[in-house]
């Protein structure tokens, strides 16, 4: 037979060039081997190869959940890493790295021990990416490792409107009442979001102006 594992050469065994030898799958071997002398006759004997026990590198990572809001507040927790492992008691430890390796501090999240957590300070913004990708090494306890590509989908949340513009700030004193002033409308990241306008006090308390009023998102001058 041609074994995968283990061939003979002379009278040794050697391990096999592209073996397939996996503690975890199996600890013992098998193999038989017949001895044949110089006038021909043999005998079959059971040779038990014991295989040893290894540190396996991590194969794969995961990550819980991948979704993110944008407005969400420093410390929320993205999701829960794990390794594929076939060494399956090992400890594993995360660390955020770029393409090559090299450990990095990235602008919106953290690692904590192995949860992804969105950084104090962070710039999550849906508008200008709906997505971003990280790059996490998986560290085993005899540090062998693997890098692997994690995208965390950034989601969709209400951003308030951050600017107020006016199309005229000028009206004559005998102005009628019902001229219009001039056109309302916000700046918002939300670009197809409504708005309702509403004259209000410094405090933010909703006020009856004596000589104007909006209608709709148009200040216009009020009657009397």
């Amino acid at each position: 037979v041609k074994d995968p594992n283990f061939e003979i050469r002379d009278n040794a065994i050697f391990v096999r060039e592209g073996y397939q030898l996996d503690y975890e799958a199996r600890t013992t071997q098998e193999l038989y081997v017949r001895v044949t002398d110089s006038a021909g006759a043999s005998i079959v004997k059971a040779v038990a190869i014991n295989i040893d026990d290894a540190n396996d590198a991590p194969t794969d990572l995961h990550i819980s959940n991948n979704s993110v809001a944008e407005n969400v507040e420093a410390g929320t927790i993205v999701g829960k890493l794990w390794a594929d492992d076939e060494d399956r008691k090992d400890s594993h430890e995360y660390t955020l790295v770029d393409k090559n390796g090299d450990k990095i501090e990235d602008s919106n999240f953290e690692i904590r021990d192995n949860v992804i957590v969105v950084r104090d300070g962070h710039q999550l913004n849906y508008e200008t990416s709906a997505t971003q990708e990280l790059y996490v090494r998986v560290t085993d306890s005899a540090g062998a490792s693997i890098i692997k590509a994690v995208e965390i989908n950034i989601g969709d949340a209400n951003d308030a409107p951050v600017d107020l513009q006016i199309s005229g700030d000028r009206v004559s004193e005998d102005a009628e009442a019902g001229t219009v002033v001039g056109k309302l409308w916000a700046k918002d990241e939300d670009r197809g979001d409504k708005h309702e306008y509403t004259l209000v006090d410094k405090k933010g308390n909703e006020v009856k102006d004596a000589n104007f009023e909006i209608h709709d998102n148009v200040i216009v001058v009020r009657e009397g």
